[in-house]
């Protein structure tokens, strides 16, 4: 049976989703399963993933081999885990484009009404004359 050893601790695998659960993690491992099923079969141009790798090393200050080697080593990764992490975004709005693209505007406007809300304000006063130019003044609006 498999187990994975935390300091002192060893956990076996029985005992990982109790854990995950236990920890209010089991919902974002199932959310990045999933997701990484669809995004599975979406391919970057050699381009493109160099340039989101290459902005993402910037963004993280992994601007030397040794630097990558530390995260790698700190997280447990492979390069090419690393790289999958730096594609993630990218694929994922490749993915939703090939997906949803042409189709979000029409869904959008078919659904709308149910979007939409109402804010509801209450004005207060003692003077009834203020009181009924302001509803003369919101209804004409209302109206136009």
């Amino acid at each position: 049976m498999a187990h994975l050893s935390i300091g002192n601790q060893t956990i076996t695998q029985s005992e990982i989703p109790h854990l995950l659960a236990g920890f209010q993690m089991l919902p974002q491992l199932c959310r990045s399963v999933i997701i990484e099923g669809a995004i599975s079969l979406t391919e970057l141009t050699p381009s493109e993933k160099l340039g989101v790798i290459e902005q993402f090393y910037q963004n993280n200050q992994l601007t030397t081999a040794e630097a990558v080697a530390k995260v790698l080593k700190h997280y447990s990764m492979s390069l090419e885990q690393l790289e999958a992490v730096a594609t993630r975004e990218l694929k994922i709005e490749k993915f939703k484009q090939a997906t949803w693209g042409t189709k979000l505007e029409s869904y959008f406007l078919q659904c709308k009404p149910q979007l939409d809300k109402v804010i509801y304000s209450l004005i207060r006063t003692k003077d009834a004359e203020v009181a009924q130019e302001l509803y003369f003044r919101i209804n004409s609006d209302r109206l136009s």
